[in-house]
């Protein structure tokens, strides 16, 4: 049966900006203001990091195209996987779920607090770290490295190890991520299905996927350990704990599950679609 094999980065759906779901707000606070949310979309440099994703989305499409087509140039799944990784479409569906979820999660006072963190707080020094780090992982080498050292962060640096450590299970990371990495898998095989290449029923699918779930579960480990000390290692130790501060407050809990929603929908789809495109090159269909 065939198998995605997910690149470490894309493990990490919701990560991006280090902040995942913390749960759901009981209740329904007043609705946050529309363009409150469009400037905490741009404060976090969210359009940034869709061009970097879509770099790390054509890595992943090459290695694809190698693995299932083989000695062969495959051209129309190139061009089918540079469509797929659109930044424009991209930008669209996170935006709107982005907006939309805080309108829906985030009091006007949370929404204020969001927005002084990333104009003014520690936000300011962290989101422009994380884009470096995100940007510098296209590279094997320097992700390799980094995932090697954070594997003994906390024997190399206690505070540091603390604070990532602490960090990551306050709010669940590996598990969170584990979940988002088998539902994009998932979607993947759907997409399979749906493209004609491949006869494959849903035991079938959910059997392979959960085999991948403790795989998938030490490489997410890993990967969180050296993608948070790529981007935090050079930070001021009280940014990194005004980070984690703002992630245990209600506010951070609305943004953290704001951001898995969208992040989780975007990557979906995009598995999804990666799926139809290979399977219909395989049964010969047009893309």
């Amino acid at each position: 049966m065939p198998r995605v094999h997910l690149s470490r980065g894309v493990l990490n759906l919701a990560l991006i900006w280090g902040v995942l779901s913390c749960g759901v707000l009981a209740g329904h606070p007043a609705a946050a203001d529309t363009g409150q949310a469009e400037a905490l979309y741009e404060l976090m440099e969210m359009p940034e990091l869709l061009g970097v994703m879509r770099k790390e989305g054509l890595k992943l499409g090459a290695d694809m195209a190698e693995e299932y087509f083989p000695n062969r140039v495959v051209t129309s799944f190139d061009a089918r996987v540079q469509q797929i990784y659109d930044v424009a479409t991209m930008d669209g569906v996170m935006r709107g779920a982005f907006v939309s979820g805080l309108e829906s999660r985030a009091s006007d006072a949370q929404m204020a607090q969001l927005i002084a963190f990333f104009s003014e707080g520690a936000g300011v020094r962290l989101v422009p770290a994380e884009l470096t780090a995100r940007r510098d992982f296209l590279d094997d080498g320097i992700e390799d490295a980094a995932e090697t050292r954070g594997e003994d962060i906390a024997a190399r640096d206690p505070e540091l190890g603390r604070l990532i450590g602490g960090y990551i299970a306050a709010n669940d990371l590996v598990e969170q991520n584990v979940s988002g990495a088998l539902t994009a898998n998932y979607n993947f095989y759907l997409g399979l299905i749906e493209g004609g290449g491949y006869d494959i029923d849903e035991t079938q699918i959910l059997s392979d996927v959960w085999e991948q779930e403790e795989e998938t579960r030490a490489d997410s480990a890993r990967w969180l350990n050296g993608y948070l000390l790529q981007a935090y290692g050079g930070l001021a130790r009280a940014d990194l704990q005004a980070y984690v501060d703002l992630s245990r407050s209600d506010a951070g809990a609305a943004l953290n599950q704001v951001l898995f929603d969208g992040f989780g929908m975007l990557y979906n789809d995009i598995y999804r679609s990666l799926g139809q495109s290979i399977s219909s090159l395989m049964s010969g269909q047009e893309l």
